[in-house]
């Protein structure tokens, strides 16, 4: 019997311990973790925007938009990342708010992650991406055999892609020599030796000329590379409003580089650092947006240059180039939308023009002056010319002759 009591005393102990830990369980299971995005993470700073860039002349523009930020608001950082898979995966993560890139570079990340929502369209390259060469390279047709410095998913990149393709040739009758960097591929086609060729933006292509190469082909004769400006989910959910600003801050700066750009080189060169030679090559390479442009660039049209894009890399063997994009996860639109310009910043900026002015004797305070030589300075005697009171303002003035030395 105390033996019965006893087995039905552990079995009840098991069941209540069953009991207990299925509740524990199910509270786990129904409690779901708070979502990493849900706050701020640990070095969030609303003094600061960080927007990262690359070493493409668009992105010195960003330190000057910092000028037109409210005062008291926060500061726009730029931060270079020239390999762009590291500016998306900092984009997913949520450590960079936004991103300048080109539209081809943008898809391709869409492809193999999320690095946030394309906000706006901002400017075209217009000479800013280009193929420099070496040799006796003179047409598309010269570049077959020849090897090719080239970041793999870059703006050069799609733009050689792109080139070739236009004369039905293809990268598969090219060597391509692959590059961490636009910096790299420049280095190797300066500094390799027996590299021909090499697809590069700006800076780099000056450079490639001062190093006695030569720009074979560029988007300033062929066709155009998008500039856009995305920003990541993170700040689209807690900082909207200062990317509002941020992009407000670029539309400004757009309209006073057309409407007074000696004070828009101004401006940039001392917000960024950059020489003047540095801003003048941007303002020469690269047709900046203004709002009416951006928005003219609908999202029916973008879906359909994504499918496009997409297929090139895909077609071209760039790993993880196929992703599924959903244009709904990648476009917002919204901040565009609200954009807006204060043209009253503007208003008094541009002084007058100066007039072209050539006094006339009615207008010099001294009139023209008499010359009355004298008997002993004139070497043909010439009697002294005495004005009357009559004399008109406008008469000639006389001619005083040297006489001929003989020979």
């Amino acid at each position: 019997m105390i033996r019965k009591i006893a087995i039905w005393i552990i079995a009840l102990i098991i069941i209540a311990g069953l009991v207990v830990g299925g509740i524990h369980f199910k509270d786990k299971i129904i409690k779901p973790s708070p979502s990493p995005t849900s706050s701020p993470t640990p070095d969030f700073d609303h003094r600061l925007l960080t927007i990262g860039i690359d070493s493409r002349p668009t992105g010195m523009l960003f330190y000057a938009a910092n000028h037109f930020i409210p005062t008291g608001k926060f500061r726009i950082k730029p931060i270079l990342l020239e390999d762009p898979n590291e500016r998306w995966s900092r984009m997913e993560a949520g450590a960079l708010d936004m991103s300048f890139a080109t539209f081809p570079e943008f898809v391709l990340g869409a492809s193999r992650c999320n690095p946030g929502k394309l906000i706006s369209f901002i400017s075209s390259s217009r000479g800013c991406d280009g193929i420099a060469v070496s040799g006796n390279i003179n047409s598309i047709d010269n570049l077959v055999g020849k090897k090719v410095a080239v970041v793999p998913g870059s703006a050069g990149h799609y733009f050689l892609i792109r080139t070739l393709d236009s004369k039905a040739r293809s990268t598969s009758e090219i060597t391509i020599i692959p590059a961490p960097t636009t910096d790299d591929a420049f280095n190797f086609f300066i500094k390799g030796g027996n590299i021909d060729s090499a697809a590069l933006s700006q800076p780099y292509l000056s450079r490639s000329v001062d190093a006695g190469k030569r720009i074979f082909v560029s988007t300033r004769n062929f066709f155009t590379i998008d500039e856009i400006i995305c920003a990541s989910d993170f700040a689209l959910e807690h900082r909207k409003k200062d990317i509002q600003d941020v992009l407000n801050a670029y539309f400004n700066l757009v309209y006073l580089i057309r409407t007074n750009p000696g004070l828009a080189k101004s401006l940039i060169t001392k917000q960024s650092g950059r020489s003047i030679e540095e801003v003048e090559t941007l303002l020469n390479c690269v047709s900046m947006m203004d709002i009416a442009d951006s928005r003219a660039v609908s999202r029916e049209s973008i879906e359909a240059r994504i499918q496009k894009v997409q297929q090139i890399w895909d077609i071209e063997g760039l790993p993880n180039a196929k992703g599924k994009i959903r244009s709904s996860n990648i476009i917002d639109y919204s901040l565009l939308d609200n954009a807006t310009v204060n043209k009253t910043l503007f208003d008094e900026t541009k002084p007058p023009e100066i007039p072209d002015i050539s006094p006339t004797p009615e207008t010099s305070p001294t009139g023209i002056p008499v010359i009355t030589p004298s008997a002993e300075a004139s070497p043909t005697k010439t009697p002294a010319i005495t004005p009357t009171t009559k004399a008109s303002p406008r008469s000639p003035e006389p001619v005083i002759s040297t006489p001929e030395v003989p020979k």
